[in-house]
């Protein structure tokens, strides 16, 4: 029994199918298709959300009527920002902040007649202000503690005035409610921003989905062996062992989390998913998409190369060829071609893809010699077989011995078809008819 010898195949004899692959990389190329849908799906999921904050400033309005008429009027104007300036980014947004706080700063600086009465006034309109932030916002989420911590500063300043310390109690009182108005609208201004980065997390999101969706099954453009363009229908995630379908399920779960109320996803996170998430999603979707198309289109050059071996087999040495094969009948896999000479002798043409996905491939001959043969004689016809695919434009290098005796099992080729030898769990190792051939680079 002979030995093995290996011939590589550098990754520059693809450099043809990688350009086609290349082709299939603009995912995005239909996405204005999706826009409208997306848009309204987004808009239809955020409507309950619209309509809390709506609720909330008409609660602020209904609470501005019990307010004394020196605050009354201050909220008012608030509130009304506040509805001016939805949608508005957040620096447009902040500026309400800072108008109300230099009106609650001149409110505080009025002279006063009766401090007691004054004070009770204030008193009364940082309890009614604490408690529409209490009942409408989100203020434990967006900034605990602090509707707690306000509130005993006025239970302080009740204590002062029945104490007969009206002027410690109108000033403890002023800035209580200062700093709730305060909050109030810190609260509102970021859980809008919240809101808008949710609303622009999920329509990014949806649109990877839609076009996740979109290329599950994938036409390639290729050549068959007259040169003439074909399509070829591939199935994505099979042909990318399951990379599409980890991605299609990382998307889901990012909007599964993005949609989920019962536990927020914060703003800092949504902010990121937009900057930097969705685009990292996209691209991930195109390597995945033009690696289905590489693999296809290099599957069937492994063939192609395989028949050039044997047909400079049995034009040198009068094989020929009794079988083919591809691993697991896995057109992802190895592909095998035996040959079988007159007197009985028999070459296993061994083609498989480098472990690194580059596109380059590694040719293999197992030979199986019925007498025995010089290594020199086995070296000869390998340096042969390589000068000649150079001759057909593939750049095969130099062979090299890998084993003195080959290895037995690669002889019985009915095994090989019915080995899932890569095959995903759960994933049928066949798949429908094959690429029609590929011209070989360079003929």
């Amino acid at each position: 029994m002979s030995g093995q010898k290996r011939i590589p195949v550098a990754e520059s004899s693809f450099f043809d199918i990688r350009r086609r692959a290349e082709l299939l990389s603009d995912v995005r190329r239909n996405a204005p298709e999706y826009y409208t849908a997306i848009n309204e799906r987004v808009q239809e999921q955020l409507r309950l959300a619209v309509e809390e904050a709506d609720a909330r400033l008409a609660a602020a309005d209904a609470a501005a009527s019990r307010l004394s008429a020196r605050t009354r009027e201050l909220e008012e104007r608030t509130t009304q920002e506040l509805r001016r300036t939805a949608g508005a980014d957040g620096e447009r947004a902040a500026g309400v902040e800072q108008a109300r706080a230099a009106a609650t700063e001149a409110l505080a600086a009025a002279p006063v007649a009766d401090v007691e009465a004054v004070a009770r006034d204030w008193i009364a309109d940082a309890k009614t202000l604490g408690e529409l932030i209490r009942t409408t916002l989100p203020h434990q989420r967006l900034q605990p503690g602090e509707v707690d911590r306000l509130t005993t500063r006025i239970a302080m300043a009740e204590a002062n005035v029945e104490q007969g310390l009206h002027g410690p109690a109108l000033s403890t009182a002023q800035a209580a409610y200062a700093d709730l108005s305060d909050l109030r609208v810190r609260i509102e201004v970021a859980d809008r921003d919240r809101l808008a980065a949710r609303k622009a997390a999920l329509r990014g999101l949806y649109l990877v989905a839609a076009l996740v969706d979109e290329h599950k099954r994938q036409a390639v453009e290729a050549s068959d062996a007259h040169g003439r363009t074909v399509s070829v229908t591939v199935d994505v995630d099979h042909w990318t062992r399951g990379q599409l379908s980890e991605l299609e399920a990382e998307v889901a779960g990012l909007i599964e989390r993005a949609s989920d109320e019962q536990a927020p996803m914060p703003a800092a996170d949504l902010t990121r998913i937009v900057q930097q998430e969705i685009g990292a999603l996209e691209q991930r979707l195109s390597e995945v998409v033009q690696r289905s198309g590489l693999r296809v289109l290099a599957s069937q050059l492994r063939a192609n190369y395989a028949d050039a071996v044997a047909r400079s087999l049995q034009q040198r040495a009068g094989y020929v060829v009794v079988d083919r094969v591809y691993a697991g009948d896995d057109y992802r896999e190895a592909y095998f071609a035996k040959l079988r000479h007159p007197d009985g002798s028999e070459i296993v043409v061994d083609v498989a893809a480098t472990p690194d996905d580059s596109g380059a491939c590694v040719v293999r001959l197992h030979s199986y010699d019925s007498r025995t043969t010089a290594e020199y004689v086995l070296r000869d016809r390998a340096d042969a077989i390589a000068r000649e695919l150079r001759g057909a434009g593939i750049l095969a290098e130099a062979p090299q011995t890998e084993a003195d005796v080959a290895n037995p099992a690669v002889r019985d080729l009915q095994a090989l078809r019915h080995k899932a030898s890569a095959a995903v769990p759960g994933e049928p190792a066949g798949q429908p008819v094959p690429p029609p051939p590929v011209q070989s680079p360079g003929r």
